[in-house]
């Protein structure tokens, strides 16, 4: 099955289909392709900034932006489906818009998948300690004494506490244990280790919901 994946960046989906350079795959296709091993791999991948807005009608940006990704998921790219993620950011609007808009275009000929990471695609990285210690080189035990696992959806980038940014914490971790960056090949290497199961219990606000729904909406044919 190809699928169209759009999401804010790089980190989540990879690089944008229509900017230069090879395309790689993000957090969320990798993901993805372990609850629904049958999406293809070479489906493409847009971000957000880049998807033009539907129409003028008074609707929240999201909903609008999705409704376009409909369409070019199934004119431009030939897709069987439509998987969107977006980062929470302590904005509720951002993930009622983004429900509302699936149900909407939501179709048998299209099906649609919508994805809130609560609050940021980090914890979808952060929530799976056993791979991510893997990666790092150290044993889950040695991660979870520099945080809580359980509570990774508490944490938000534009906190006034520092031990709080979900994008800080993962590079010291990254540097602290590995020396290494905390770039797209360390959460490739992450999510390619991922139990998801470990990870819905870790995010049940965000990742659990969007692994529900990929069940169910993208079931294999």
């Amino acid at each position: 099955m190809r699928v169209l994946f759009v999401g804010d960046g790089p980190h989540d989906v990879g690089r944008d289909v229509e900017s230069m350079g090879a395309p790689f795959e993000g957090v969320v296709q990798m993901l993805a392709r372990r609850l629904c091993p049958h999406i293809a791999k070479d489906s493409p991948a847009r971000h957000w900034k880049t998807i033009p807005l539907f129409s003028t009608k008074r609707e929240h940006v999201v909903s609008r932006k999705l409704k376009a990704a409909a369409l070019v998921a199934e004119r431009t790219y030939d897709c069987a489906a439509l998987v969107a993620v977006i980062d929470r950011d302590n904005d509720d609007a951002r993930t009622a818009a983004l429900r509302d808009a699936c149900a909407q275009v939501h179709a048998p000929e299209l099906p649609v998948v919508g994805g809130v990471a609560v609050n940021s695609i980090e914890a979808w990285t952060l929530g799976a300690p056993t791979a991510l210690a893997s990666a790092l080189g150290v044993t889950p035990g040695q991660l979870t004494k520099k945080y809580q696992p359980g509570r990774v959806e508490a944490l938000y980038q534009n906190s006034d506490e520092a031990a709080k940014r979900p994008k800080d914490l993962l590079m010291r971790l990254a540097q602290e244990f590995a020396h290494r960056p905390d770039g797209i090949q360390l959460r490739q290497e992450v999510a390619a280790l991922t139990d998801v199961t470990e990870l819905e219990r870790h995010c049940p606000g965000g990742f659990a919901p969007f692994a529900a729904a990929l069940r169910e909406r993208l079931p294999p044919t």
